[in-house]
């Protein structure tokens, strides 16, 4: 009796797959109960001859082991990348509503608030997205959903901010009672500030704003003061009104033209 009849409880054999030889099995209680058989195998039907391979295992969310089978489509496995080109490309969108600043009335209160909660539902939405695809990632599934959530309620917010600003905007100066001129405001501020572009600063005497100015003006009217509060210059800048709503048209992230800090005509 060969080595392979004393294994089988029949004195048989049955052929493995793929070896070329019989492999055997043995009762373990003698009555034709067999042994448990080995995990089960996936064939891959490419080459010559078929492969015989175990899933591949990676670790999961909240460190659980899960199957990847699935080679998914351009979007699922780019889909982390594809929201944060989302979130670069939306600092254009600021750039382009950005082009005016309205003085009165102030809703900065309530842009604020307003843009924070647009942040925070973007931020969920975006989320639960990222849950439910899940989305090959080289970190646990929890942490890139964390790492996602805090970086859209940041990108979310500042372009709430512009979108909301915009949205009053447009709802306060419409209609034909809207009328533009150039107007000068008086400047209670001037102080330079480093690391923060191309530009010094001003604040007005009446209004609650912070505009940019070039710093070879700003050396010119304000010679090399680092902070200083100058009696008799303004602001001169095209505006618009619409009963008491105010706004100066040009962005208080861009710098003024050259020459729009004059000499005010009345104090």
């Amino acid at each position: 009796m060969t080595a392979d009849d004393q294994l089988s409880p029949t004195g048989g054999s049955f052929p493995f797959p793929g070896s070329g030889r019989s492999s055997t099995f043995r009762s373990l209680s003698g009555f034709g109960e067999v042994a448990a058989l080995p995990p089960p195998i996936f064939i891959v039907p490419f080459g010559p001859e078929p492969v015989y391979t175990q899933p591949k295992k990676q670790q999961g969310a909240y460190g659980m082991n899960r199957v990847d089978n699935d080679k998914g489509g351009f979007i699922r496995r780019n889909l982390i990348i594809l929201i944060f080109c989302a979130m670069l490309s939306s600092m254009p969108l600021m750039w382009l509503l950005d082009g005016s600043t309205q003085l009165s009335p102030d809703h900065s209160d309530h842009i604020f608030v307003g843009a924070f909660v647009f942040g925070i539902v973007v931020a969920i939405i975006l989320s639960t997205i990222i849950v439910v695809v899940n989305p090959p990632s080289r970190y646990s599934l929890l942490w890139t959903t964390i790492i996602l959530f805090f970086c859209v309620i940041f990108f979310g917010t500042l372009v709430g901010m512009s979108l909301i600003s915009k949205w009053y905007q447009i709802a306060e100066f419409s209609g034909p009672q809207v009328t533009r001129k150039i107007e000068d405001f008086a400047i209670a501020r001037a102080y330079k500030t480093y690391g923060k572009g191309g530009c010094n600063h001003i604040q007005l005497r009446d209004y609650f704003g912070d505009f940019c100015i070039n710093r070879q003006e700003y050396r010119t009217v304000f010679a090399d003061a680092e902070d200083t509060q100058p009696s008799g210059y303004c602001l001169r800048a095209e505006t618009e009104r619409n009963g008491s709503a105010i706004r100066i048209m040009h962005s208080s992230s861009w710098p003024f033209r050259k020459g729009a800090v004059v000499r005010c005509v009345q104090p």
